[in-house]
């Protein structure tokens, strides 16, 4: 019998509908799968209206890119949104045939599935607000619990990412996740440190257990498991990482660089307005209508953002810790590490993640300071939605550009792990 796993916060998800924030129906390419292609092909079968309207909202694709699961594309109005969306920001589709005549991506949309041993697996994918709102939020969101697979895949195959059974280095998967999910649980660290401590144990582990690995020494990893659960070491680490001066200006560098670059090659027009006002907070020209956004010079701008964020900390440092652990977590559970080379690129994935959105939201949260703690923390948690939100449709949909990020960092001569604890500290 299979074991169906999940996280808390998608146990009980639901879409909200037209009550969202931001419709998820716009923006990106949904592919439509064969037998839903036919089946709603049948419904808009009759009258004529129907069926030029069918024909209007979906693209074949080319046959000799055409799978059972990428059969056709829906089109997009001019202004980004699917074809098939009413005004009120529902699905034409759901409205007039119930959610049975749904494509798989926008049935299964923000489901993320993975298959392990004799377990099946569902993330959330962070772009969904409401996904993101349960997620970050709440203490026991990341709690593992079991979930009725009845109420979500009948009538739909997701699309699932499995483990090759000869990649031993990938077959780990629960080892590797128990350690790291059970380091970023202590209550006796900081999260900075706890994600340090993530970062060293990677680097130590990158010379003996990656992708290429034929036989993993399990005696080698199970002893840096071991050292990385013991107090002793964690104490030492601590030391050693809190004494490492980094350079603030290569990461806000590195972060407005990422920003400016993903919103020239094009973005949804949301998140280019987010990273506009970002950088805005720093102009001290204050430019108006019409006039360009003056980034100004980089040690100006980190010391800037180092006063903002050291004011947010100093005020609510416990609950943005809570945003970046549950994301972390989340990560750690979705992202399965076997698709990197070895944990300390997987780990550096998720550490420019973490960077550019806390450079985003110490940027954006303006939180009054005469404004009561209960309305305070009501404007934090929702400028952070809207952060993490934004940046995962804008950057963790397209994983293109986060391997281009990743990369950017691999700088001959530079040592990954002086990277990370760059990126942590920021």
């Amino acid at each position: 019998m299979k074991e169906y796993l999940t996280m808390r916060y998608m146990a009980g998800f639901q879409c909200i509908g037209s009550a969202c924030e931001e419709h998820c129906c716009g923006g990106w390419q949904v592919f439509v799968d064969k037998d839903h292609y036919e089946k709603l092909k049948r419904l808009m079968s009759q009258p004529r209206a129907l069926r030029e309207e069918f024909a209007s909202a979906h693209q074949p694709v080319d046959s000799a890119k055409r799978t059972p699961q990428c059969f056709a594309m829906m089109t997009l109005k001019p202004n980004g949104n699917c074809s098939m969306l009413d005004a009120d920001g529902l699905c034409a589709i759901q409205r007039r045939f119930g959610a049975g005549a749904l494509c798989s991506t926008c049935a299964l949309y923000p489901r993320h599935f993975g298959e392990h041993a004799n377990r099946i697996e569902m993330a959330g994918t962070l772009s969904c607000p409401e996904v993101a709102r349960r997620a970050l939020l709440h203490d026991d969101a990341l709690d593992l619990v079991d979930f009725d697979p009845t109420r979500l895949l009948s009538g739909y195959t997701p699309p699932t990412q499995r483990i090759d059974p000869k990649n031993s280095y990938a077959g780990y998967l629960d080892d590797i996740r128990a350690t790291i999910y059970e380091l970023l649980s202590l209550p006796d660290c900081s999260l900075s440190l706890r994600l340090f401590c993530i970062a060293f144990f990677a680097a130590r582990t990158a010379e003996f257990f990656h992708k290429d690995v034929a036989t993993v020494d399990e005696q080698r990893l199970s002893e840096a498991i071991h050292c990385l659960k013991s107090l002793a070491q964690r104490a030492e680490l601590c030391q050693w990482y809190e004494a490492r001066a980094v350079s603030d200006k290569f990461v806000a560098k590195f972060i407005v660089e990422i920003l400016k670059t993903r919103v020239e090659e094009g973005c949804l027009l949301t998140f280019r307005d987010l990273v506009y006002r970002a950088l805005t907070t720093y102009d001290r020209s204050a430019p108006g209508p019409g006039q360009t956004t003056t980034v100004p010079p980089v040690e100006q701008l980190a010391a800037d953002y180092n006063q903002r964020k050291a004011a947010l900390i100093a005020r609510f440092g416990a609950r943005i810790d809570r945003y970046f652990e549950n994301y972390a977590k989340n990560y750690w559970m979705k992202e399965w590490y076997g698709s990197s080379p070895n944990l300390l690129v997987h780990t550096q994935d998720l550490l420019v993640r973490i960077a550019v959105q806390r450079f985003m939201l110490f940027s954006l949260a303006n939180i009054p300071p005469d404004v009561d703690e209960q309305e305070a923390v009501r404007l934090l948690d929702q400028e952070a939605v809207r952060v993490f939100y934004k940046f995962s449709r804008s950057i963790e949909h397209f994983p293109k550009f986060l391997s281009k990020l990743t990369h950017a960092l691999e700088a001959p001569g530079m040592e990954m792990l002086a990277h990370a604890v760059c990126l942590i500290k920021f």
